[in-house]
């Protein structure tokens, strides 16, 4: 028999507890369901609050924050764990594709480029990617010391002549400060020039004054010859112990000289 057939409960008794029963069910099965919904966690230290706010009628949201717990005392340390295996890297193939068929355990590959790789191990069963050996590139460190100074090395071969440079400023003119004066005489005879020739004629500079340093001549008179028309006296030049003197005939017919005491007054340094 049920529990309420034990007892004499009238209709409005019994009606009155099942309500109260079904909604004492409700609240309790509520509260469950609000605590493990809409329950918020706050800092640790912070006091515990709950917010009712009532969703129509008979009806109402439970939003409970609860503070975080305190951290725990720190655990002890485990067992080590097992060895790692040995392995040794074989070589440097281009992709995965190119690794070996017949491995055994604990060879490894570099697979990529000699400056981007990663290491490939075989475990027994398949090629495992460990990544790259290399760490990141650290940052550039302090410039060293100067080392000393090496060795001279051998002289180079002689390049070639360059172009020749383009032509300097004229330089100012020299000075002579032992200008001196003096005579030449000679005697050949008649000369004749035919037109258009020269006649040269060698002079025995030693008769000049302080004839031992002589360098050049600057002016020059042809004695008594010089007022011969057409005819031009090219220059006097310097050799051994003697002065040749060039006498040209510019006109058109020929001329002859008498060469008898003439002679040749100079300015030379």
């Amino acid at each position: 028999m049920g529990l309420f057939n034990q007892f004499p409960w009238s209709n409005y008794d019994r009606l009155n507890l099942d309500y109260l029963i079904k909604r004492t069910n409700e609240f309790w099965q509520a509260l469950l369901d609000f605590r493990s919904k809409v329950t918020a966690t706050a800092e640790a230290g912070e006091e515990a609050s709950v917010t009712v706010t009532e969703n129509g009628e008979d009806s109402w949201n439970f939003d409970f924050v609860l503070p975080r717990g305190t951290a725990g005392p720190q655990g002890i340390q485990g067992p080590p764990g097992p060895s790692g295996n040995d392995f040794t890297i074989k070589g440097l193939v281009p992709d995965v594709t190119n690794l070996p068929a017949d491995p055994t355990v604990g060879d490894a590959y570099a697979v990529g480029t000699s400056t981007s790789n990663s290491i490939y191990l075989w475990n027994g069963t398949t090629w495992q990617d460990v990544g790259p050996l290399m760490g990141p590139q650290g940052p550039q460190g302090p410039q060293g010391p100067q080392g000393p100074q090496g060795v001279k090395g051998d002289a180079g071969e002689t390049g070639p002549q360059g172009p020749q440079g383009p032509e300097g400023p004229q330089g100012p003119a020299g000075q002579i400060t032992d200008m001196r004066y003096g005579e030449m005489h000679f005697g050949t005879g008649n000369q004749g020039i035919e037109a258009g020739e020269s006649l040269t004629i060698s002079l025995d500079y030693t008769e000049l004054p302080n004839f031992t340093n002589v360098i050049g001549f600057l002016g020059y008179s042809l004695f008594p010859i010089a007022s011969t028309k057409g005819l031009i006296v090219h220059r006097i030049y310097l050799g051994t112990n003697l002065a040749s003197i060039r006498i040209y005939n510019s006109t058109q017919n020929a001329i002859t000289l008498s060469m008898n005491e003439s002679f040749v007054r100079v300015s030379y340094y």
